[in-house]
């Protein structure tokens, strides 16, 4: 016989039965199902879309030899980068890698906001059993922009990890004391404004706070752990802030004076959601606390500290930063990250407030709105695409130049991990920024040791255009992209003095190039309007005169009837393979011009009589 099992089921967590497992237990799951939810929201995906600038930029300085002259030439502080420079060392330098660098401490936060939540609610003297801080990790999980900045090469996802932890350590030293706390508070701190400047805003609302709330001996610690927490920082403002300072962009520079009302909108809508009602409403609830009696209920306004340290998280860094944002660019919506806790928390709190079944419907709202929609989005630009299309047509023989106005890292990235090693990718803009000592002389010289420059251009700096017209390169094609009008691929190409082959009605082949990969380039022009269409054909002859390679088509899109006299066209090619796969050996590279009329085909004569020309020997290893 088999002993009889009990099953008890305790109503011990928000009216969760708990079956065989302890109430500490029933909590660790929870959290492992939420930090699962986390990872599977931002990792899902993360490298869909291509680098952009600021992403590049990260990318950049760890492929530097000195960061750090990078970085007094930029606006930042350089935790995250030196954090950056070790990562990509050890996970290599793909978007998924270097990406997750963010999605790592973007976890560590949810954790993190679990004990933060505790601590309010001790402030509080109320006890949820575990729910508030668990509703306040699931609120983290959820958010938007954490989700969004999880998948951004940049430190927003680490400064909330500081934060958190500041505010953790903030909090518990206050109710507890004791020393760790009290140095935890004070690196984290540090370490924060280390991250990201804005984000010292939070050390701002924390000594207000610790003025209002603490007393005695207490408050005057905790001063000095702000007083030593920004001493740690000295530093690095010494030595590079005034010369950061210099580098300000002001282009998108979004002002309340200028954009409105919208900015805040914006705002509501990115941290709070388009159910922003629902969710604002839960915020304005998390400031009381509702004792639900059994014959009535009652708001309580107790231990207002708690609240009004969230309330100020909240709202005071963003009404600094607008005032100061009037006379220097400081908002973006992303520099604003710092909000995202307190979104949480205060959500979270006004969650605890409502009974169930009411609490649990809300929930299910929530998460099923916040897994299923995106209100935090940016479309980063896709390089990586442009790239992809446009890296078949540049070889070895060529050299990419890459001028964008603003910086030139995220296509210079992509180029640079599309293309051969063999090929010179350089980006003039940042050598502008960060070697001007050498661009003068070495733009030219670079440009006059290739006879073809592919030119990326977006842009106001014309020095490299200036340089391929004084070095006598023409622009033999222009490739432009449909997600902006303001971005083209340039090729230039130094033409012999001397056509390749002239054709007897005036057609002229100005110069080619063939590569193993089996592409050609072909360069046309016409000495007078054709008056005819015509066909090339470029082909492979192995040594016994046999064809087995072939690809023919029209020269350019336009037909050759409609070319304008002494206008360049650029012909790529690929040719292709009759059969099988070729063997190495030597390939004779020939060209045949002709046109059809109806079923006859007539091959055009070179001026030497000849129906075809053969343009050299490619070798096949």
């Amino acid at each position: 016989m088999h002993p009889s099992v009990t099953s008890h089921n305790k109503m011990t967590f928000a009216g969760i039965p708990q079956i065989g497992l302890s109430h500490k237990g029933l909590i660790l799951l929870l959290l492992l199902a939420i930090l699962l939810l986390a990872a599977f929201t931002r990792i899902y995906a993360i490298d869909a879309q291509s680098l952009w600038i600021d992403e590049g930029f990260t990318w950049y300085l760890t492929q530097s030899p000195d960061p750090f002259l990078i970085l007094r030439n930029d606006v930042h502080p350089p935790l995250y980068f030196l954090l950056a420079d070790v990562w990509v060392a050890l996970t290599g330098d793909s978007v998924l890698a270097m990406r997750f660098l963010s999605t790592l401490p973007s976890l560590v936060s949810i954790a993190v906001m679990f004990h933060v939540a505790r601590e309010l609610e001790r402030w509080r003297g109320t006890d949820s059993g575990g729910l508030i801080p668990v509703l306040a990790a699931l609120m983290l999980a959820l958010a938007d922009a954490e989700n969004f900045l999880a998948q951004d090469v940049r430190s927003y996802t680490l400064q909330t990890t500081f934060i958190l932890l500041s505010m953790w350590g903030m909090l518990r030293w206050a109710r507890r004391g004791g020393r760790g706390w009290l140095v935890l508070w004070v690196l984290s701190m540090a370490a924060l404004v280390y991250t990201f400047y804005l984000a010292a805003l939070v050390g701002v609302v924390q000594g207000i706070w610790i003025l209002l709330f603490l007393r005695g001996r207490k408050r005057i610690i905790g001063v000095g752990a702000l007083v030593v927490a920004a001493l740690l920082v000295v530093p690095w403002l010494l030595l590079s802030l005034g010369q950061q300072s210099d580098n300000l962009s002001y282009a998108d520079w979004i002002r309340l004076s200028r954009h409105g009302f919208g900015v805040i909108v914006d705002m509501v809508y990115r941290w709070f959601g388009r159910m922003w009602p629902l969710t604002g409403l839960l915020a304005l609830l998390a400031l009381v606390h509702i004792d639900y009696s059994p014959h009535v209920w009652r708001i309580q306004w107790r231990r207002i500290a708690p609240a009004v340290l969230l309330v100020m998280w909240l709202l005071l860094p963003l009404v600094i930063m607008f005032i100061a944002n009037e006379r220097v660019p400081l908002y973006q919506p992303r520099r604003v990250n710092f909000i995202t806790g307190a979104v949480a928390l205060l959500i979270a709190f006004g969650l605890g407030n409502i009974q169930r079944p009411a609490r649990w419907l809300l929930i299910a709202a929530i998460v099923i709105y916040g897994v299923t929609t995106i209100d935090f989005w940016r479309d980063k630009q896709p390089w990586r695409v442009m790239a992809a299309e446009t890296a078949p047509l540049i070889h070895e023989d060529a050299a990419l130049l890459i001028e964008l106005g603003g910086d030139d890292y995220a296509p210079l990235y992509h180029y640079t991990h599309t293309l051969p090693d063999t090929i010179t990718v350089r980006g003039l803009t940042s050598w502008r920024k960060f070697q001007p000592e050498t661009y003068e002389a070495g733009l030219p010289a670079l440009i006059d040791a290739h006879n073809t420059i592919w030119f990326f251009y977006w842009g106001k700096d014309t020095s490299a255009l200036d340089w391929l017209d004084e070095l006598n390169f023409q622009r033999t094609e222009e490739i432009t992209v449909d997600f902006n009008p303001d971005v083209y691929l340039w090729r230039y190409d130094r033409l012999p003095q001397q056509p390749l082959v002239t054709y007897e009605n005036g057609l002229l082949l100005r110069d080619a190039a063939y590569f193993p990969d089996l592409h050609a380039d072909l360069l046309w022009s016409t000495e007078a309007p054709l008056e005819a269409d015509y066909t090339a054909s470029i082909f492979l002859l192995n040594n016994d005169g046999q064809l087995v390679a072939q690809q023919d088509a029209p020269p350019d899109e336009r037909p050759t009837s409609q070319w304008d006299a002494d206008s360049l066209v650029y012909d790529a090619r690929q040719i292709h393979v009759i059969e099988g796969t070729l063997p190495p050996g030597d390939y004779q590279v020939g060209v045949v011009v002709y046109r059809v009329e109806g079923e006859t085909l007539t091959r055009l004569l070179t001026d030497e009589g000849a129906d075809s020309f053969v343009l050299g020997t490619l070798h096949i290893e």
